[in-house]
């Protein structure tokens, strides 16, 4: 950058979007696969109370790690030109937004556990898991470039490399008795592990520059993202934060470890996509016509992936918690069983998120997470009276009446309307639901002759048939067309 303009080129190809895309998911997954192999060996290791107290710490650490950079990383990557002075300017101001909340952190640590009745060792889980605040600080910006010109290939091998080396810690910690801190140190390897790879790939020397002046239309673009960002958090956290305080840590371990088990396929599918969305919305902003075409085709392709994989564990719950976690998690059966219901209408509200961003557009994003946070938190607080069970059915109930009133809004962008939306999710949707009505009577035949071990892979092999009956004969477009993104990206 010492010529004061654009370190990196921009990509607008297709060609170079479908390239990164292929390394992201390819190198994400097979990442994936391993780590959470050993993820569930952790899990049966661990207990509910330490993934609770894990669960805590991370509410309250999650919400500062959405203000840290005050939004100046998404306008870096949205920019169309960065200069070596705008680099220097966000740089600096990230390491003092780190380092002051990592201060607040540390002082506030009590004050937090004191809430829930815990003042150790959640006030310690936190003050030490802090230091990932630090640490972030110092690859946020080489990410970011890397970003800008979808090198995804090597932010996907870091994250890879990152990854393994942190939850084979994290192992031989539980392994030995470690407890909540097998999960606090592992994530602290992870983290170091990514900024490490980050830094020495990017070669990243630039001198941070405490001078934050022309910092205000950054700024102002990147803190409407993060203000989205943050009313999302709470909302959230909210369920979380309920939960810790009126049912105990032991509920909320159970309700945080199947969370993520219904969250998983979501979350690793957009992981991998919504950085790269992100980037290519941002190309493509002035030619809304091919941006239109290519969220409804990612949005037909979604749906073709979560309806499946989340109905599908939702479906084989009881079973699927029984032979991977064992009994003590035997509890999180049925809450399990009600989230992964709702986890692809929540996507769907994730899906539009880079694309309004994407669009300059970070005002809706807003509105649209204002109106999320606003249903979904009063759904679950009124469910609540019925119990943890309670709580799942109503904040399902709250994601799909909030993703249906921001489908409006975000449809207008793209000159779209409710029925094409409805066209590109729907028949995957109803494929789903009829292999999920095929899981539940087998299983409920099986149950009578076949022991859980065989039955549960029995069933499962069972409905991919099913979906893959139905979907040949009348759901082929979205098949086809990840078969056609395949066989180009490669």
């Amino acid at each position: 950058m010492s010529n004061g303009h654009e370190r990196y080129p921009l990509v607008t190809t297709p060609a170079a979007i479908l390239h990164a895309l292929r390394w992201n998911a390819v190198v994400r997954t097979t990442g994936q696969l391993g780590t959470w192999l050993i993820t569930i060996f952790v899990m049966r290791l661990l207990s509910p109370v330490d993934y609770g107290l894990m669960g805590l710490a991370t509410i309250l650490l999650g919400f500062f790690g959405l203000i840290n950079e005050l939004g100046a990383i998404p306008a870096i990557i949205q920019r169309q030109q960065v200069e070596q002075s705008l680099i220097r300017k966000v740089f600096g101001l990230v390491l003092v937004s780190n380092a002051s909340l990592y201060v607040a952190a540390f002082a506030g640590a009590p004050y937090f556990a004191a809430l829930f009745g815990e003042a150790y060792p959640l006030a310690t889980v936190i003050r030490v898991l802090a230091l990932s605040l630090i640490i972030g600080a110092l690859s946020a910006v080489p990410n970011a470039l890397l970003q800008r010109d979808l090198k995804f290939k090597t932010i996907s091998l870091i994250d890879f490399a990152a990854t393994l080396v942190g939850a084979v810690a994290t192992l031989m910690l539980a392994i030995e008795g470690g407890g909540v801190w097998s999960l606090v140190f592992g994530s602290l390897i992870k983290e170091a592990g990514n900024a490490v790879g980050l830094i020495a790939v990017t070669r990243f020397r630039v001198a941070p520059l405490l001078d934050f002046t022309g910092l205000r239309t950054v700024l102002a673009f990147g803190m409407k993202i993060s203000g989205a960002r943050i009313v999302w958090y709470f909302n959230s956290s909210f369920d979380g934060l309920l939960i810790g305080k009126i049912l105990g840590e032991g509920a909320l371990g159970l309700y945080s470890v199947a969370n993520t088990l219904a969250y998983l396929p979501a979350s690793k599918v957009l992981g991998l996509s919504n950085q790269i969305a992100f980037a290519a919305y941002s190309r493509l902003q002035d030619d809304r016509v091919r941006v239109r075409q290519y969220f409804l085709e990612g949005a037909s392709i979604a749906s073709f992936i979560f309806f499946p994989l989340c109905w599908g564990m939702s479906a084989v719950a009881d079973d699927f918690i029984d032979v991977v976690l064992g009994p003590t998690w035997h509890e999180a059966a049925m809450v399990l069983q009600i989230i992964a219901l709702g986890v692809p209408y929540r996507a769907l509200g994730l899906f539009m998120q880079p694309l309004v961003d994407g669009l300059g557009q970070p005002g809706i994003g807003l509105k649209n997470t204002l109106t999320i946070s606003l249903i979904v938190p009063a759904a679950a607080l009124a469910g609540l009276y019925w119990g943890l069970i309670g709580l799942c059915v109503a904040s399902v109930a709250g994601v799909v009446v909030a993703v249906t009133i921001n489908l409006r809004r975000n449809l207008a962008l793209l000159d779209a309307g409710y029925g094409q939306l409805l066209s590109a999710f729907f028949p995957s949707m109803l494929a789903a639901g009829i292999m999920y009505a095929a899981v539940l009577v087998a299983n409920a035949v099986l149950a009578q002759v076949m022991p859980v071990l065989w039955r549960l892979p029995a069933v499962v092999v069972f409905g991919a048939f099913i979906y893959g009956v139905v979907t040949v004969s009348f759901n082929r477009q979205p098949a086809n067309r990840c078969l056609e993104l395949i066989k180009a990206a490669s």
